[in-house]
């Protein structure tokens, strides 16, 4: 509110001094929450100081004293690139070999607001570069697949989808390396609880397979979707049917899977406990994307129709 009325101009030396000071770490954290919540709320018209604010969080960055800072300063950075999008590339690659010792050996909170930092930061950058440090990265964000904390999860999420939508890194990398842990270990209850992640797993879901092929990714979606979970069914429906919305969506490849992915599709149907229309959307979309080719799924709709 102050910054909208004094004006950024006016602002700037009191960030810039706060961030720097010595005396007091809350003066620091203090100053990034407000260039922070300046980004949030003024979108492009930080541009004229993104020279500035970008050298007032990479002096906390680094900060020795308190890793709260460092926390602050990767948020206040992850809030700045998202409002400066698509602008500011150069300012941010130059910023980037500065984080990156940090990020390589953040833990705990700093490790999430730094993949959230990357991860709007990669939507800035040229595809070489977003390539170099992402495969620098992918070491750490695997091993960490298997963490039981929900906001890491979410993060890992969320860089993954900013990856896999600017097709970083190569097709045999996603294939081998990401996906069977991807869906081991975040295609589960505990991920699909949290309402916050499942937008974005949905989202990775659907840039991956347009990355290693809907083929792969279907045929160990079907296998999900006879969970005993209800809420994991339901869930892997809307992934189905988002991939199989898709206007690009080659048919060849949904056809060789269609028998399986059909009686998926029914038992699904059939175990559900309420009326909830998706999985009967999504089996109309199926069966209109393939223009009804399998002769043998017309029997085995028939059949359930009779008997509902």
């Amino acid at each position: 509110v102050v910054a909208h009325s004094l004006g950024l101009s006016g602002m700037l030396p009191f960030l810039v001094a706060g961030t720097r000071s010595k005396k007091s770490w809350i003066a620091r954290h203090s100053c990034l929450k407000v260039i922070q919540q300046i980004s949030i709320l003024s979108k492009t018209s930080i541009l004229p100081y993104l020279q500035d604010f970008l050298t007032c969080i990479t002096n906390c960055i680094t900060d020795e004293d308190n890793y709260k800072v460092r926390t602050m300063a990767f948020l206040s950075l992850s809030a700045v690139s998202e409002s400066s999008y698509p602008f500011g590339q150069e300012m941010f690659k130059e910023v980037l070999p500065k984080i990156w010792d940090v990020v390589s050996s953040a833990k705990g909170k700093l490790l999430i607001a730094s993949l959230k930092s990357f991860g709007s930061i990669s939507r800035l950058l040229d595809l070489e570069s977003v390539n170099f440090y992402a495969s620098k990265l992918s070491r750490t964000i695997i091993n960490e697949f298997e963490c039981h904390d929900a906001d890491l999860k979410r993060a890992i999420i969320g860089l993954l989808r900013q990856l896999s939508m600017r097709r970083a890194l190569d097709t045999e990398f996603w294939r081998n390396k990401v996906y069977p842990k991807f869906i081991e270990n975040f295609w589960v209850k505990e991920v699909i609880d949290d309402r916050r992640s499942v937008p974005l797993l949905l989202q990775t879901t659907k840039s991956i397979s347009d990355i290693i092929g809907v083929h792969e990714v279907l045929t160990t979606l079907v296998n999900l979707m006879k969970s005993e979970q209800e809420i994991i069914r339901k869930t892997v429906v809307v992934s189905v049917k988002m991939i199989i919305s898709s206007p690009i969506m080659p048919i060849v490849e949904l056809t060789t899977i269609g028998d399986i992915l059909m009686d998926s599709l029914l038992f699904a149907f059939q175990e559900q406990t309420d009326c909830d229309l998706t999985i009967s959307k999504t089996i109309a979309i199926f069966l209109n994307t393939i223009k009804w080719g399998a002769s043998n799924l017309h029997s085995n709709l028939g059949s359930l129709i009779l008997w509902s």
